[in-house]
């Protein structure tokens, strides 16, 4: 990195402790400084190192405990997202809701309590479905199976081809190169000896730092935990969590939960953009979907509040990402074009953004507290 941009990232840093309110909200909301435009095509974003792999589109879902602690513990604890019914009104529609749902035993039982719930509905006679949540009564009605099935989600499971490594020294040294930031050397002497041995080597066992390799295949119980959060922890828990980042603790969210404008704050210290035209992605690079304005022109500049998704590149078209901030997405392995065409669903006309991770540490604690400052 260069030293202007070393500078650069020292006096954003230096104003933030300082407390230049008006300065810094005007950078935090906006960033005029903009050399490198959107991608808009996804045949636009170069993809790195590629490696012989088998992979296999398999099911994830949530543990017995999680659907639990959604069930019993929602009303105790608002940081926790119950699980919800969506009851469709029409009649035949409802008996084959029942049918999926019912614990053994209990179809009758279920049916007449579904058909209370509808026949009690009066708020808006437009809906076709009412959102319910799954209370403790309900939920001794339910197959718990059948609440973890309507939760699962496709992941990735990859392993790379080990022979082929073998056959190519370098391609393994140029891996063993980009993970060099994330691995410790430990870990990837570890990757050395199996490719020497020609052992499986798993991606999301092997070849990816702490903090994913726990998370992945995972579903937890509150809401909060995000897109964002999954994207700064793949690179350092303690950036997700430190008060310089993570600065405002949300009512009824978790507290590793990352804000917009908390995000573009870490991204503008930690990172800096890469221009696709120039440079392929790399191992760790966080790719940042943005819903861009129709008329926008570089003029403008960038606003955080235009932020709708951010994951993180592995190699050939994987990528590490938490769908969103509810628990019914979990930690998983998706690839460039899930990500792509899910967003480009939500979002009129997305702009993503390539950043790259920079060699400067995050120091745990300010000074004093940000909240005061920001909020």
């Amino acid at each position: 990195m260069t030293y202007e941009k070393v500078s650069r990232l020292g006096f954003s840093l230096l104003f933030l402790m300082i407390g230049f309110s008006e300065k810094l909200l005007a950078i935090a909301l906006y960033d005029k400084n903009i050399k490198i435009g959107f991608i808009h095509s996804k045949e636009n974003i170069k993809v790195g190192l590629e490696f012989p792999f088998h992979s296999q589109v398999v099911k994830i879902d949530p543990s017995i405990k999680v659907v639990k602690n959604r069930i019993l513990k929602f009303d105790d604890d608002k940081r926790i997202e119950p699980l919800y019914f969506f009851l469709p009104k029409e009649k035949n529609k409802l008996r084959s809701y029942v049918k999926k749902y019912a614990k053994p035993g209990n179809l009758v039982r279920l049916y007449k309590n579904f058909k209370k719930i509808v026949r009690g509905d009066r708020k808006d006679s437009g809906k076709k479905y009412i959102k319910v949540p799954v209370t403790p009564k309900l939920a001794k009605m339910v197959s718990i199976h059948s609440l973890k099935d309507k939760l699962s989600k496709n992941h990735y499971q990859v392993n790379l081809d080990v022979s082929a490594l073998k056959i190519d020294p370098n391609l393994a040294k140029k891996m063993l190169r980009e993970l060099r930031l994330f691995l410790t050397f430990q870990e990837r002497k570890e990757i050395r000896l199996k490719i020497a041995r020609g052992e499986d080597i798993s991606l999301e066992k092997h070849l990816v730092p702490m903090f994913p390799r726990k998370m992945l295949r995972k579903f937890i119980s509150y809401r909060g935990p995000n897109c964002f959060q999954a994207a700064l922890a793949f690179h350092s828990k303690k950036v997700a969590y430190s008060p310089l980042v993570n600065v405002k603790r949300e009512v009824g969210y978790h507290r590793a939960m990352i804000n917009y404008d908390e995000l573009w704050r870490a991204i503008n210290a930690h990172f800096y953009e890469v221009d696709p035209q120039k440079s392929d992605l790399k191992y760790g690079d966080m790719l940042v979907f943005f819903d861009v304005p129709q008329n926008w022109h570089e003029a403008q500049g960038v606003s955080f509040r235009w932020i709708r998704h951010t994951s993180t590149y592995l190699f050939n078209q994987f990528t590490f990402s938490k769908g969103s901030k509810s628990p019914n997405t979990p930690y998983s392995i998706k690839t460039l074009s899930d990500e792509w065409e899910t967003w480009r669903r939500h979002v009129p006309r997305i702009g993503v953004k390539i950043y790259r991770r920079a060699q400067v540490k995050l120091s745990r604690s300010p000074p004093f507290d940000l909240i005061d400052w920001i909020y």
